[in-house]
């Protein structure tokens, strides 16, 4: 079977692990039920969606995240993860936090798409993206940190206006 899963978001696989953030994953209580109780750089104990999803379709029991060394062809191929804990569809959001904005995750999704093309051509790739699942998921830290608790954008949008904010950004990106 082939897929990409390509995970756009804030819940992270591990890529803040390679960033300059205060923002990691990497250590406990993180990862102790995860395969070989290591913390892999989720804020989880376990496996996230990602890697339910992968494990269920029979690609690979865990998603690495795009960022992490020496990623093979095959983990390429079958899907990775551009997500970075504690980002939003807010740039905002990922300023304050200091990790990776949404822009950069899609720009990570257009060298990773590379090097698919790469890896096993272009009619092939093309075959392998149309037929792939790419999921989005974000808006939980813009809601807490920038209009509930920072109450940065609080002052500046109402409730229903900073919701068609996220939704308009949102929109954007699933044009690109």
């Amino acid at each position: 079977m082939e897929l990409v899963s390509g995970t756009i978001s804030g819940i992270s696989s591990g890529n803040n692990d390679y960033i300059t953030t205060l923002f990691t994953g990497d250590h406990l209580p993180y990862g102790r039920d995860f395969p070989g109780h290591a913390a892999p750089g989720r804020f989880t104990n376990g496996r996230l969606i990602g890697d339910f999803l992968v494990s269920y379709l029979g690609l690979k029991r865990a998603l690495p995240s795009y960022l992490a060394p020496n990623l093979s062809d095959q983990e390429l191929l079958s899907g990775v993860s551009f997500a970075s804990a504690g980002t939003g569809f807010d740039e905002l959001t990922a300023q304050t936090a200091s990790v990776i904005n949404m822009d950069t995750q899609i720009r990570y999704l257009g060298e990773y798409l590379e090097k698919i093309k790469n890896i096993v051509g272009a009619e092939k790739s093309g075959s392998i993206i149309n037929n792939g699942l790419f999921i989005i998921s974000a808006a939980t830290n813009d809601m807490v940190f920038n209009y509930y608790d920072l109450s940065l954008k609080i002052v500046q949008y109402s409730l229903p206006e900073f919701h068609d904010f996220l939704l308009h950004i949102l929109v954007s990106i699933v044009q690109v």
